[in-house]
């Protein structure tokens, strides 16, 4: 009979007056281990851990449970009720074994218990605890007397033992949990912390109980971990508990090692006195999963694989820790909750080197390669990193980039692609983070702990936040802002499995407000390893935002690309070229290094914003007045600028509408040569919608250049019946209220055949600070003036027609309405020796501070065709400003 028999057996007799008997050969009463007298439930509890088909440590939980001191026991051992006898036979029982399981069980039991006493409907850590001296209260004697404050009881001391581990040490106290069996000292050279006073929460014990609440922190970390691990599918090595020694000899205070199994011959880990607790422990109990997997083979082949796979192994343990920590409730929040992270700027700070490139023992790199996993976590779920690992079991030389390449491919992708998506994803790491918007479709990773990552990377000057994004902390790159010609270049030595970045920039506005849209000419090439590099470049508009979709990746023997790039944060201000190297048709992933070359260069200007100080205009290389600038206007904040009065701020042509046509302001021509040859025409006018380039229909741009205060385009309209071309010259005039425009228009034809030539301008006013409502007066006072009307909204194509909104011919303060001016303007031709058939008129773009001003403008330069627009002010419209066109042949 079982020593839990004999006891209930005679606990019985004594209780029901020796109704169990038996007959022994000295013809003595002897217990019987026979419960058929007690309630079913009780029963088949009993009988259960008597028969081997319940353990002991759910046998006293399922017994507190029918003492009413935690939640139900299963249907199979419930009772409505049983007696007070039934009640102290099982106290008796769990009292006895109570003390034939692990302390570190009975401990965590007694504990759950205690924490459920009075607050059975609450949490355990929100619950009442039991207080001291309670088992000598009224509540306590009766409890004991029923027998089931036996698991209140005081452990007994675990210290005063000799356990001789080699050469590290000898150890003088043992703690069991499920799991792990763990040697420590309180003396001696290497002591471990002893405090055991009050604690911080349920997995410290209760005070005083005879283990330091350090210990029982390191034990309840070792269990959460073993419990994580094995929860997503790993397998441990064996079946004994794993043996952990705090202080062994030589091991450094707040070190953690474990070395393989299959060497030592016990799964063991070794950590200094000092060692963390929370994150370290749970490192640690990784590695020991991990040489489940690592092959005895892979030990030896140190050549071949054994300093990669040990950086997976560091990058795992701490990814695997992580995964252990995430959901810890009670895990301090301060470093130690991101202690896996700590050395993700050593990785991001190198990103050029391998994912799996070791640094060396206990070097910080291949432990900031726990994001790469993170990675192929969140782009396949766990088991990617599951799938690795079990491989490596199986392959022949567990060369980890090429298991990684092939668990890849299993899930449906490559790993070229892949490490694609992990360089920009790295790179973007911190946008939402900090601040940033959505990087929308783009794929990026979501990690609750990512803003705690990024406060690491920005404590880093590898990785901290710097232009062109000065509140991102990124991976290291080489940046670039480029000048003058915009040549730039720059050379790169990239590991198989790294990837690079370069941002590049171009020069911003000037201190009197001008800028460049500029055409960035890009071109890479590898000069060793070709075929394994793949370059994606990423335009940015609001990090992480994209300015425009990515245009893909581009695999660098000799990549080509070209961009429009400008300073304002309405345009594209800032490229970063990422580079990835992983060869798709790997075979050996310790490939040599791939040496990148790359260059920039100003390949022309697509627009820009030119001052006098007081009028600026945004010129595109179409010649029209609509470009994306630096600065929002003082009315409705668009930074779109046509014609911009700078003491104010008002914009007089672009407006912010994001959902309708912006047909702001554009050109015409239309050449008709005598002798009944067809008449063509072209035109050009835009944008159409808001970050749209324009409209243009048979023209193509030539040239175009510009300084701080001048552009000059030059465009051809090309047909069947004759080629003409349009010089557009802008530069301050003589008075700093108007910008002019000295227009050419040079056609192809006979000296004698003079063409008739119509040059269309429609503007369409949107008077700063009533866009859409102004005053709109036109004044026609030259014999070149065709046609004028209010329609500023009509076709800048001189063949579509004259209209008008309301007005025509020459009127006064017409609105308010949203309107504009069309002027169709016929230029004299004449033949030039040199140049041909050559026709010049001068216009005129200004702002001024009220209508008087602007008439004096137009007055000082002889100008009698005109338009000004007026917002709608109180007072005297014309104020803050006033817009003008002009005309002068």
């Amino acid at each position: 009979m079982g020593r839990l028999g004999v006891i209930i057996a005679t606990v019985v007799a004594v209780l029901c007056g020796g109704l169990l008997t038996g007959t022994s050969s000295a013809g003595t009463v002897e217990p019987r281990d026979d419960y058929s007298q007690f309630s079913p439930g009780l029963r088949a509890l009993l009988e259960d851990v008597r028969d081997g088909r319940l353990n002991e440590q759910p046998f006293v939980n399922h017994g507190y449970a029918k003492l009413g001191w935690q939640g139900n026991p299963p249907q199979r051992y419930r009772d409505d009720h049983i007696t007070e006898q039934e009640r102290a036979v099982l106290g008796l029982a769990i009292d006895s074994v109570m003390e034939r399981l692990p302390h570190s069980v009975r401990n965590g039991i007694r504990n759950r218990v205690a924490n459920h006493a009075f607050d059975e409907d609450k949490p355990r850590e929100q619950a009442r605890p039991v207080p001291q001296g309670w088992a000598t209260t009224g509540e306590g004697i009766e409890a004991t007397q029923r027998g089931e404050a036996a698991a209140l009881a005081v452990p007994p001391v675990q210290c005063g033992q000799n356990l001789r581990a080699g050469a590290i040490g000898t150890f003088h106290c043992r703690h069991l949990t499920a799991g792990f069996e763990i040697w420590y000292n309180l003396d001696g050279p290497r002591p471990v912390n002893s405090y055991d006073g009050a604690v911080t929460d349920f997995r410290e014990g209760i005070a005083d109980d005879g283990i330091p609440n350090y210990i029982q922190r390191a034990a309840v970390s070792f269990e959460m971990a073993l419990d994580t691990y094995t929860a997503l599918g790993y397998r441990r090595p064996g079946t004994d508990k794993i043996l952990v020694v705090f202080g062994p000899e030589g091991a450094g205070a707040h070190d953690g090692f474990t070395p393989p199994t299959d060497l030592i011959g016990r799964s063991s880990i070794f950590m200094g006195h000092q060692a963390d607790e929370w994150s370290t422990a749970r490192h640690e109990v990784f590695h020991v999963i991990q040489y489940a997997y690592k092959p005895p083979r892979s030990i030896a082949n140190i050549p071949g694989n054994l300093i990669p796979l040990q950086a997976w192994m560091e990058s795992t343990a701490e990814w695997a820790t992580h995964q252990a920590v995430k959901d810890d409730a009670y895990l301090p929040t301060t470093g130690k909750r991101y202690a896996y992270a700590s050395n993700i700027t050593d990785f991001l700070g190198r990103p050029h080197e391998s994912i799996t490139h070791w640094d060396g023992l206990a070097q910080g790199r291949q432990y900031g390669g726990f994001v790469f996993a993170e990675f192929l976590e969140e782009r396949f779920g766990a088991v990617a990193v599951r799938k690795v690992w079990e491989r490596i079991d199986t392959s022949e030389d567990a060369d980890p980039g090429l298991v990684i390449s092939a668990v890849v491919a299993e899930l449906g992708s490559s790993i070229v692609h892949e490490m694609i998506d992990f360089g920009i994803a790295a790179y973007q790491l911190c946008g939402q983070a900090r601040g940033g918007p959505s990087p929308g479709a783009v794929w990026h990773l979501t990690d609750p702990d990512i803003p705690a990552w990024c406060d690491l990377l920005g404590r880093d000057a590898r990785t901290a936040a710097a232009d062109p994004f000065p509140a991102m902390p990124r991976p290291a790159r080489d940046v670039r802002r480029l000048s003058g010609d915009g040549k730039a270049s720059g050379d790169l030595v990239l590991e198989e499995g790294g990837s690079a970045y370069v941002d590049i920039m171009v020069p911003g506005p000037t201190s009197s407000g001008a800028w460049k849209t500029w055409i960035v000419d890009i071109k890479a090439k590898v000069e060793e390893q070709a075929g394994s590099v793949q370059l994606t470049p990423i335009l940015w508009g609001n990090f992480p935002a994209r300015a425009v979709p990515d245009e893909g990746s581009t695999p660098v023997p000799d990549a080509h690309h070209r961009f429009t790039m400008g300073p304002c944060a309405s345009q594209v201000q800032a490229l970063t070229l990422v580079f990835t190297h992983f060869r798709a048709d790997l075979v050996d992933y310790r490939q040599p290094d791939a040496k990148i070359h790359w260059e920039t260069a100003f390949d022309g200007i697509d627009a820009a914003g030119i001052s006098n100080g007081t009028v600026a205009l945004g010129v595109n290389k179409y010649g029209t007045l609509h470009e994306q600038g630096c600065a929002p206007s003082s009315g409705e904040g668009t930074t779109a600028v046509g014609l911009r009065y700078l003491p104010t701020g008002g914009e007089g042509l672009a407006h912010v509408d994001q959902n309708e046509e912006c047909k702001c302001e554009g050109w015409g021509v239309n050449v008709s040569h005598p002798g009944g040859v067809p008449a063509y025409s072209g035109w050009a006018r835009g944008p159409w919608i808001s970050g749209a380039p324009g409209v243009a229909n048979r023209v193509t741009p030539v040239s175009f250049e510009s300084t701080d205060t001048t552009a000059k385009s030059v465009v051809t309209v090309e047909s069947p019946y004759g080629t003409t071309t349009l010089e557009q010259e802008f530069g301050p005039s003589p008075v700093k209220e108007l910008y002019q425009v000295k227009v050419t228009v040079r056609t192809t034809g006979e000296a004698a055949d003079l063409p008739h030539v119509t040059l269309r301008r429609v503007l369409n006013w949107n008077a700063d600070p009533t866009p859409r409502q102004e005053y709109v007066t036109v004044r026609a006072g030259d014999p070149q003036v065709e046609y004028s009307s209010d329609d500023g909204l009509a076709s800048a194509d001189p063949q579509a027609g004259r209209t008008k909104i309301r007005e025509d011919g020459e009127f006064t303060d017409a609105g308010p309405y949203d309107q504009g001016a069309l002027f169709d303007l016929a230029i004299p031709m004449s033949h030039d020796p040199v140049e041909g058939l050559v026709g010049r008129v001068t216009r005129y773009y200004g702002a001024a501070p009220d209508q008087p001003a602007a008439y004096g403008a137009f007055g000082q330069l002889g100008i009698r065709t005109w338009s000004i627009a007026k917002p709608v002010t109180s007072g005297d419209p014309g104020t803050p400003n006033t817009y003008m066109f002009g005309f002068k042949p």
